[in-house]
């Protein structure tokens, strides 16, 4: 919530500041409900008179439901809503203060307070679309309030004329000081995020006249300056209603009075050697030619919107006239053929100048950022693509192998047969066939004879034919692989023994288990520590004592001495910190990028928005040119969090590949506890990848090795 009031301060004495911050409430029965229950000071209720109206205007009594055409010289009560439609505007006037408010179209208006109260007048609307002009007269009583509200600021004005504009689809408001000074006051969570006035936190700017404001949702920062600046008569124009345009216009007279006070009283601060008349404030004086420059923008405002107006042919010159009519200085009227452009430089504190261009860069840098984000997704997607498609082409290539060597032997054992024998064991084959059995299960009778071979007698028999035993087909490694754990994942028949070879001697066999995969893990590699190279496995499969062909398996690079640990998962009330760090990765296996993955109970949460903040202790964090991102995939019992990080090209170029000596911390995970003080639960870091420039894996652990566990203390 944003809360805006005009601040006199200094000005004109006598006149207090407002400081009161109001909840934006979205459901207008039940506010006009809550505020019909007056306290017993609310002496009386007020009203607001309807002045002038053209098109479309409509008003929805407060606590009713029913909408009803608004006419002139109507009465309108606290709890009204007031709508405009296209081309339509409607002009308000408070009765006892001549405050007047010109709304334009599009817009909607809620009275959310007209009362007395005490010794002063209360005097409260909320615009919550469209665009407003407001002129204020000086405030009698220094317990009046009068206050603006939108969906993100709440402004408190005093003798102030002020354009306000609300975007309908992203709730933006848009302030534009005509003249005298505006307090703009963010309120956000404290440091605790707690809620109410003790566990807030607020920051202050003060607008002058020529200066624009604008705040949204994201209007969190502490430092209001940064959201300060010279009036964008474009975007005005843009966004105000022709109606409001015109009142602006035709108060030219009034905001000159009131500038000319302000332009006094900050010369007067400047002779006494004041150059920066507020510290929460864009301005800050040289001199006072510097002043001059900077105040002639007071009355340079309206002059450039009449003029952009009247090109974009949004009024009439004759309003300008009428506006002309009421100043009697002639240097002062306002003359389209020589207007004057607004001077955007001088006043303006060097040191706001400054951070609004570090603020620029950061934004730059954001973008940048993102758009490097989303190409190592799409990195990232394509690799995993390519990974699954070598799979399936790997995958194809095995079962098409073993069809052609089942085929083979299938030829060789009836070329064997005698051509009675032949006949019988296609008979037998088709039959077989017809009964859903597997043809290489095909077991004939012969007949006896010479010129065959068969398993019966001379006299008679039966011949089977040898069995046909399918190779495994191999799902990991598909590609060479550098493991601390090695391991192979496989899938064969039921029926079948999976045997593992390293350069012919057997080192781990298994029993198949059909479509299920089969981890066959290799502990016997690398045994001795340090890094060893395989290069030379093999994986056959044996059925009925009958031993299928080899499928080779990529080289594995048994390494033990460097990777990527899940090294602690530690826990404070409700939150852990999961820590992963790196060791010993260098030479060759320096790197660009990496992607892990972690596996916890669903006790456990990742709740952050992906980002990773800079921590130059780090792997990446030490790295400008480098992006780090968080992505948590929940399941019914499980979720698993994906850590991907990765250096860019930018600016300064291509960055050079890391390199880890020793053991330095990756990157520390923040979850979320959701369970009970006496719950026991683990971290598994299930897998990882480190990958170099060109996106070649250096390092990997495959989801086929052992996790590492880290319970969570």
């Amino acid at each position: 919530m944003i809360r805006i009031e005009e601040s006199r301060r200094r000005m004109f004495s006598g006149i207090r500041n407002a400081s009161v911050i109001y909840a934006l409430c979205a459901v207008f029965a039940v506010l006009s409900f809550m505020m019909s229950v007056k306290p017993a000071w609310a002496q009386s209720a007020r009203a607001a008179i309807v002045v002038e109206v053209n098109g479309d205007v409509s008003v929805q009594r407060a606590g009713g439901s029913r909408s009803y055409t608004v006419y002139e010289e109507m009465s309108l009560n606290q709890g009204d809503l007031i709508s405009t439609g296209a081309s339509s505007s409607v002009v308000l006037s408070l009765a006892d203060h001549d405050d007047e408010i010109t709304v334009g179209e599009n817009a909607d208006v809620y009275i959310s307070d007209l009362a007395e109260q005490g010794n002063g007048k209360i005097s409260k609307i909320k615009l919550w679309a469209g665009s407003a002009w407001m002129k204020v007269k000086s405030l009698v009583s220094s317990e009046d309030e009068f206050e603006v509200e939108t969906p993100t600021a709440v402004m408190g004005v005093r003798g102030t004329l002020l354009f306000t504009s609300v975007d309908r689809t992203t709730g933006e408001t848009t302030l534009a000081v005509g003249s005298g000074v505006v307090r703009a006051t963010t309120t956000t969570p404290g440091p605790d995020g707690g809620s109410g006035d003790a566990g807030q936190m607020q920051h202050s700017v003060l607008v002058y006249p020529a200066q624009q404001f604008t705040a949204d949702t994201r209007s969190t920062g502490s430092d209001l300056r940064l959201q300060v600046g010279t009036v964008d008569i474009g975007h005005i124009v843009s966004t105000a209603s022709p109606s409001v345009i015109e009142a602006m216009i035709r108060n030219t007279l009034e905001t000159q009075r009131e500038n000319e006070q302000i332009r006094q009283k900050l010369l007067d601060d400047l002779n006494k050697g004041l150059q920066k008349p507020d510290e929460p404030s864009i301005l800050k004086f040289k001199d006072q030619a510097d002043l001059d420059k900077a105040a002639d923008n007071f009355d340079r405002f309206i002059p450039n919107l009449a003029k952009e107006a009247v090109d974009r042919k949004k009024i009439e010159r004759q309003v300008i006239d009428e506006a002309n009519s009421r100043i009697e200085d002639q240097f002062k009227k306002i003359d389209l053929n020589n207007v004057p452009s607004l001077d955007k430089v001088s006043g303006m504190d060097p040191e706001v100048e400054k951070l609004k261009e570090q603020a620029a860069q950061e934004q730059l840098r954001y973008v940048k950022e993102q758009e490097q984000i989303q190409i190592n997704k799409e990195k990232l997607g394509d690799l995993l693509q390519r990974l699954e498609h070598e799979r399936s082409q790997l995958e194809e290539a095995n079962k098409q192998a073993w069809t052609e060597q089942n085929q083979k032997l299938m030829e060789q054992f009836v070329s064997g047969l005698s051509p009675e024998e032949q006949k019988r064991f296609e008979a037998a084959r088709k039959a077989n066939e017809a009964k859903g059995a597997s043809a290489s299960a095909t077991t004939v009778t012969t007949g006896g004879g010479s010129g065959h071979k068969s398993s019966g007698s001379n006299g008679g028999g039966t011949v089977t034919p040898p069995a046909v035993t399918e190779p495994p087909v191999l799902i990991s490694p598909t590609a060479a692989v550098t493991t601390s754990d090695p391991a192979v994942v496989l899938k064969a028949p039921a029926a079948a023994l999976i045997k593992i070879w390293n350069n012919g001697t057997l080192i781990a066999q298994a029993n198949g288990n059909g479509e299920q995969e089969v981890r066959i893990p290799l502990s016997s590699l690398g045994a001795e520590g340090g890094i060893a190279v395989y290069d030379k496995l093999t994986a056959t499969s044996e059925l009925g004592g009958v031993q299928s062909t080899a499928v080779a398996i990529p080289a594995i690079t048994v390494d033990r001495s460097s990777g990527i640990i899940l090294t602690s998962a530690t826990r404070n009330n409700q939150s852990v910190n999961a820590t992963l760090s790196m060791k010993n990765l260098t030479g060759s296996q320096a790197f660009y990028g990496v992607e892990v993955h972690l596996v916890y109970d669903n006790r456990l949460s990742y709740q952050g928005d992906g980002h990773v903040s800079k921590d130059l202790n780090t792997v990446f964090g030490a790295q400008p040119q480098s992006v780090e991102l968080l992505k948590q995939t929940s399941g019914s019992a499980d979720s698993e969090l994906i850590y991907a990080a990765m250096l860019y090209s930018g600016a300064a170029g291509s960055p050079s590949p890391l390199e880890v000596h020793g053991e330095q911390q990756l990157v520390s995970i923040p979850l979320v506890w959701n369970g009970t003080s006496a719950d026991q639960l683990n971290v598994k870091l299930v897998s990882y990848k480190v990958v170099d420039k060109a996106g070649n894996v250096v390092r990997e652990m495959s989801p086929s090795e052992a996790p590492i566990v880290i319970p969570v203390n």
